[in-house]
């Protein structure tokens, strides 16, 4: 079993590889046949891991990405995370909220389960009310 200070550290290096958009360096955290789950694509194994990821990163540019909270129980880490992306197609930036299941095995990621919680756009152009509210 991976120690827990080792489980952290994958799930930042996640983080920064999805925030860099560097395919080789994500798929590289699973175990051979790791899964990969998110909004309708179940893939297993690194290469299948990198096309899903690919074909995200060809729809979006991923801005940033704020890890909430992380909890590491046994072999299984739950995190939440909120991330903001400009769509390349529409032109929209979108705020989403989700949670993260991931399960470990000795040496690296087994499974990553992703569920959106919530997605909003972001105003191009907030108004001078809003932008008041925001800086409370």
């Amino acid at each position: 079993m991976l120690e827990t200070d080792r489980m952290q550290a994958i799930l930042f290096q996640a983080k920064e590889y999805w925030v860099h958009s560097d395919v080789d360096r994500f798929s590289d955290l699973f175990v051979a046949e790791g899964e990969f789950i998110r909004e309708g694509h179940h893939c297993k194994g690194r290469e299948a891991i990198q096309t899903a990821f690919s074909e995200l990163l060809s729809q979006f540019v991923i801005k940033h990405i704020d890890i909430q909270d992380v909890r590491i129980n046994g072999n299984t880490a739950v995190m939440e995370w909120a991330w903001e992306t400009f769509d390349k197609d529409s032109g929209d930036r979108l705020q989403k909220q989700e949670a993260i299941a991931v399960d470990f095995a000795e040496d690296g990621i087994q499974r990553w389960h992703e569920r959106t919680d919530s997605e909003q756009p972001i105003d191009p152009n907030p108004s001078p009310q809003a932008e008041v509210f925001q800086d409370v």
